[in-house]
């Protein structure tokens, strides 16, 4: 049987990040996909936090994002339903819009050529032994000094690790990308009041726009959100897509737990619960837990230790964000959070801030304090 200091399961950025950690660190690091590469529904949105900590870690630079890059995204306008809100044009960081394929591919790259091995096409099917011991279908077996769930919302190994009563997400979003038509709007839109607890976006890329709906643990429907997402595309000129070119995923729901794991079993990224219950975002809490997982297994932290490092960054905004998500989405607290939006300019920039991934709750909050 062969033999590695981790097995990394799952090979999208929170799994990419932890397998490049281990392996530049010197780590024997095996890195098993699940499902399609780039394949989940996110919009492609990256902002400060997600970039800093990919800087900061050494696994790209800024060149290799500026080549990532299909847009820079200074502006975004909020809607409630159909009807402006404000539009927002920041002076610092955009967000920089990505392809999730080329984007997820660039960071598994990056893993291997730091000396991950990676296996694709053969999923995993059990862990055994509590995270030494890693299964998969094909019948391969492989044995491991720890093992880093970085599969997904509904992924064997983080619904086998997490605890009982938080295995289920109860989220889901929709998205499309079609061609972009001539004099489109070239801001980012952010629609509210379409679907319970969530939004609907559109993000305008370099040649295409993504068009996207999301209820982050409301009572939502997929067919009632494809009907609300039909709907918004022709209220914007856009003929929907074939059923064929939709995308859907689970998004994690619920509070998530500070245990990131057991055993020799350390959880990553949606795995783990981490996306943002107000935002819906992920992509940065997926990279800072993948390194934070690495480097618990480098460092031989115990779970105490992991958890109070992650709740000072990812988990800790995440928890954050599930009463957060209450004062936007609740029926008691919708319409004043909309004519907060509308009426208050330092509460919108605070929530643009939270969006690009340059504030946390605090600083959204003492925007929504603060006179106009």
């Amino acid at each position: 049987m062969e033999r590695f200091d981790a097995i990394v399961c799952g090979g999208g950025p929170a799994g990419a990040c932890a397998a490049w950690r281990l392996a530049s660190a010197g780590a024997s690091c095996l890195v098993i996909g699940h499902g399609v590469p780039g394949g989940k529904v996110c919009g492609g949105a990256l902002g400060t936090r997600a970039k800093k900590h990919l800087i900061s870690s050494g696994m790209l630079s800024a060149d290799d994002l500026s080549r990532l890059s299909l847009r820079e995204q200074p502006s975004m306008t909020c809607f409630h339903g159909y009807e402006p809100l404000r539009a927002f044009t920041s002076p610092g960081d955009p967000i920089t819009m990505i392809d999730r394929l080329s984007f997820d591919a660039f960071l598994l790259d990056r893993a291997e050529r730091a000396g991950a091995v990676v296996l694709w096409d053969d999923p995993v099917a059990a862990v055994r032994d509590g995270g030494g011991r890693v299964e998969t279908r094909s019948g391969n077996t492989f044995a491991a000094g720890a093992t880093i769930g970085a599969d997904g919302a509904a992924g064997p190994v983080g619904m086998s690790f997490r605890p009982p009563g938080r295995r289920h997400p109860v989220g889901v979003a929709l998205e499309c990308f079609i061609g972009m038509p001539s004099g489109f709007p070239e801001e980012i839109g952010i629609h509210f009041g379409l679907t319970d607890y969530g939004y609907a976006w559109v993000f305008p890329r370099r040649d295409d726009v993504c068009v996207g709906i999301g209820s982050l643990g409301g009572r939502a429907s997929p067919p009632a959100l494809l009907e609300a997402l039909e709907r918004l595309m022709r209220r914007l000129g856009l003929e929907p897509p074939g059923r064929g070119a939709l995308r859907a995923a689970p998004i994690p729901s619920g509070r998530p737990s500070r245990k990131l794991g057991a055993g020799r079993v350390f959880l990553a990224g949606d795995a783990a619960g981490l996306t943002d219950r107000l935002t819906g975002e992920g992509l940065s809490h997926a990279v800072e837990s993948g390194f934070l997982a690495a480097e618990a297994v480098i460092s031989g932290w115990d779970r105490k230790r992991l958890s109070r490092t992650a709740l000072r960054g990812c988990l800790g905004i995440v928890r954050e964000s599930c009463l957060a998500r209450h004062l936007v989405y609740h029926p008691l607290f919708r319409n004043r959070a909309m004519r907060g939006l509308r009426e208050n300019a330092k509460f919108f920039e605070g929530y643009w801030r939270l969006v690009s991934g340059n504030t946390g709750y605090a600083g959204m909050l003492a925007g929504f304090l603060r006179r106009k």
